[in-house]
């Protein structure tokens, strides 16, 4: 069922509104671009920290945020739990380069809705954007 503030004006569906975070500029600013080129997101902006990443939630409203699980100054299983005391209705799926294995607990703990790996496509990440968004859990095979 869908609220006012899923539908843009005229009747069409408002497209997810999408903040990165991570801390290595090339992969965010290529992710951002994806999320941007396709008409179901909109990309708010991009974090490359969890301080950054508290405001930015807190002034643009996304509806999802894509996580780096390893950043310099707070991780991305810490920054989530932080994000989801304040903002229970935000979704967020942690990105990480490696697995999360021994750490499995900490992630579903924190709330996240899903765990992608970045060596994946691009398409990947977005379908995992766009299904996280639904409701379903993501969590890639290779990822324990």
């Amino acid at each position: 069922m869908s609220s006012d503030a899923d539908v843009a004006p005229g009747g069409r569906a408002r497209p997810t509104r999408v903040l990165v975070v991570d801390d290595h500029t090339v992969f965010a600013e290529m992710l951002s671009m994806a999320i941007s080129s396709d008409p179901l997101y909109e990309c708010v902006g991009h974090a490359q920290s969890a301080a950054e990443a508290y405001w930015l939630v807190a002034h643009h409203s996304p509806d999802v945020v894509t996580m780096d699980l390893q950043m310099p100054d707070v991780d991305g299983i810490a920054a989530t739990a932080h994000l989801m005391a304040h903002h229970p209705d935000l979704l967020i799926l942690i990105l990480t380069a490696h697995a999360v294995g021994s750490r499995m607990n900490e992630v579903l703990e924190s709330g996240a809705v899903g765990v992608v790996l970045k060596d994946g496509s691009l398409a990947t990440i977005l379908g995992a954007i766009g299904s996280a968004r639904h409701g379903t859990f993501q969590l890639a095979p290779s990822i324990i």
